[in-house]
């Protein structure tokens, strides 16, 4: 099945972090902004955004301006929920789990 993203949604991570995403679809590719950090969550950043969701598998990737880089791995139930696991480059041994708010609609 294709999965249509919406235009603005939220990851929430398992450590309670969350990153606002602003996302424009193309067929499979996925550019667009992000909102959050991975820091501590005191400072608010933008990262640039790219990605795909091909079939049920969704890829992203965030490039933060302090230099940090983060790499989200999901899979699309067939209800349209995300859910999967984030890690932050180049300290890829550390990994949290999150999921998307909201489900994703199928591709008409």
């Amino acid at each position: 099945m294709k999965w249509r993203l919406p235009d603005n949604w939220t990851v929430i991570q398992s450590d309670g972090r969350r990153v606002r995403i602003e996302v424009s679809q193309d067929g499979n590719t996925l550019v667009g902004t992000a909102h959050g950090g991975p820091g501590n969550g005191s400072v608010e950043m933008t990262g640039a955004l790219s990605g795909s969701v091909v079939g049920d598998t969704v890829n992203l990737t965030i490039w933060w301006p302090d230099r940090t880089i983060a790499e989200f791995n999901g899979t699309v139930s067939g209800d349209g929920r995300i859910e999967g696991t984030t890690y932050i480059q180049p300290d890829c041994a550390s990994s949290v789990g999150w999921h998307a708010e909201p489900a994703l609609s199928p591709w008409e």
